[in-house]
């Protein structure tokens, strides 16, 4: 019976261990430090990273904030799948320890930016300059707003070269001139939607001097839908096409254009 006692404290004492535990422990606090080695420490990288691709951005970031090792390792698993679409609204200017987190997943692996329900907008160019500027989201391919100001204003100043796909649904827009100015900012743009807020109020007619600030042709264009914009005359619809020569789709408010101008157009 006292052998029995005997062996059972021996088992439970961490410090009487033999030769080979003490290795192994050794061996460990190299490899690992003094922390408690974890799965994304055993495991394959592979493995690990195939786990991580099928969490959210919320459990992703949850797996980053449980310690100091999860904050500086977990952002190399996955980052091109689960962050390759991020939202961001005006929340994203406030720093907090959840914003540094999700900072840490941005890079050029996000290929899709949603700019949601800002309403003022210094604070919508604010967090897209540091998007695009400070956060290394430089290889955006599309972007949408919704429900937010005029933005073209401030779009030139943005490295959106790389823009394949525009759309901006329920947004103020004052100025068709400045339409134009800003395609000239995005040579590989492929589709636009552009859904003007209040747009009965504001009837936005374009003319040919509005056209002609669109320097070079787009040639990958091939879908083009502005609601309430129109064409003044014909002069100014056949400018635009001849800008446009792989252009398949096309809206626009016919109700704003002259005959001459929608029979160009559907020549």
């Amino acid at each position: 019976m006292r052998g029995a006692q005997h062996e059972c404290k021996r088992a439970t004492n961490p410090t009487n261990m033999t030769i080979d535990d003490e290795n192994f422990v050794s061996r460990s606090r190299l490899e690992f430090g003094t922390q408690r080695a974890g799965l994304i420490d055993v495991l394959p990288f592979n493995i690990v990273n195939n786990v991580f691709s099928y969490l959210d951005q919320r459990d992703y970031l949850t797996c980053m904030a449980t310690c100091r090792r999860g904050y500086s390792k977990v952002p190399q698993y996955a980052k091109a799948v689960v962050w390759k679409t991020v939202q961001f609204t005006t929340r994203d200017m406030c720093q907090n320890n959840k914003n540094n987190h999700r900072v840490r997943c941005l890079g050029t692996h996000v290929k899709k930016a949603i700019f949601k329900a800002f309403k003022k907008e210094d604070e919508l160019y604010n967090v897209m300059r540091k998007v695009f500027n400070e956060w290394g989201c430089i290889e955006i391919e599309s972007i949408e707003n919704v429900r937010g100001p005029d933005w073209s204003s401030f779009f030139a100043p943005l490295c959106m070269t790389q823009l394949r796909s525009l759309t901006l649904t329920d947004i103020t827009w004052n100025d068709p001139a400045v339409l134009f100015t800003m395609l000239n900012h995005c040579p590989c743009i492929e589709d636009m939607v552009v859904k003007v807020k209040d747009a009965s109020l504001l009837p936005l007619s374009v003319e040919l001097s509005e056209v002609e600030l669109l320097c070079n042709p787009l040639r990958q264009l091939h879908m083009l839908e502005l609601s309430f914009f129109g064409f003044r005359d014909e002069r100014a619809s056949i400018a635009f096409l001849e800008r446009v020569p792989a252009l398949e789709e096309l809206t626009m408010d016919y109700s704003l254009m002259a005959t001459s101008s929608i029979a160009a157009i559907q020549r």
